[in-house]
Order: C-alpha cells, then sequence, then structure tokens
C-alpha cells in the first residue's frame, strides 16, 4: 500500500526544507552574504529565498514568499516564512525564544498566526526577484547544491 501523494509532498518538502537549514547552518558565516551571518538570527529573508530556489528546483510546487509583524514588548519584529501547498515552511523561526522547531513544516501554526501585517510579497525564490544581493544568493546556493540532493 503506497501512501497517499500528499503526504510524499509533505515529507519531501519537510526534507527539503531540512536540507537547506543543515546547509546554511554548516556554511562558514564569513562566506555567507551579509544578511545570513548569523543564521538563523536576522536571516528568515535570504533563507526564504533560497529555500523556495530549492523547492522549485525539486519540483515540489508552488511557494511563495510571506512576512509578518508584530509588536513585542512596546517593539516591532518582522519575520518571513514561505508557504505553499497548503503548508508553512519556516527554517529560521527558532531564532525566536517562543520555543519554535529549526524546521517547521504544517498546515497551521498557532505561533505564525501571532504576526499581523502578515504580507505575501511574491515568489519564494531569489532567481525571480531583482536586487543587488541577489549575485551573493546565487554564489551561495550553487555552493551549497550539491548538499541539497
Amino acid at each position: 500500500m503506497s501512501l497517499p501523494e500528499s503526504v510524499a509532498s509533505v515529507d519531501q518538502i519537510r526534507e527539503c526544507a531540512a536540507r537547506v537549514r543543515a546547509a546554511l547552518q554548516g556554511f562558514n558565516p564569513e562566506y555567507l552574504p551579509i544578511g545570513l551571518k548569523s543564521f538563523p538570527r536576522g536571516a528568515c529573508g535570504d533563507a526564504c529565498l533560497i529555500l523556495g530556489a530549492a523547492l522549485q528546483d525539486r519540483e515540489l510546487g508552488d511557494f511563495r514568499y510571506v512576512c509578518g509583524l508584530t509588536d513585542k514588548n512596546g517593539s516591532n519584529e518582522s519575520h518571513a516564512w514561505v508557504i505553499g501547498e497548503g503548508l508553512i515552511i519556516d527554517i529560521t523561526a527558532d531564532q525566536f525564544a517562543d520555543g519554535m522547531p529549526a524546521v517547521f513544516v504544517g498546515s497551521a501554526s498557532k505561533w505564525h498566526d501571532r504576526w499581523t501585517e502578515v504580507v505575501e510579497t511574491g515568489p519564494a525564490d531569489y532567481r525571480k526577484w531583482k536586487g543587488h544581493t541577489l549575485y551573493e544568493l546565487d554564489q551561495l546556493y550553487e555552493a551549497i547544491k550539491p548538499q541539497l540532493v
């Protein structure tokens, strides 16, 4: 008896997310783009764009980049994650002291629901964006790609 396709897809998405997380964590911070130097802290945006590229290359679905804000003790915080295929995929939520795992893949999350002003900003793949840091992300992605298969 085989698993339903959706279960296999969730497992494949979780595996891909875990591989991206491990690759980013294992990379020498000295050679990481500035947005990833303190991974996972403050690295959610660029990490989402790398994750999105990996998910796209593995043909696991259509994923979007999402950013949310929250007011915590009078201070604004922001965070980014990836959504698609009915899932929330987050490989940097553990940067906050709220007990989130290093890799979160799920259809719902009370933790993610706490973010207000959530905006879907575009595709979760750096290759579909424009900007001056994309060259650095491309160099990094090419360097970690062998670890993602």
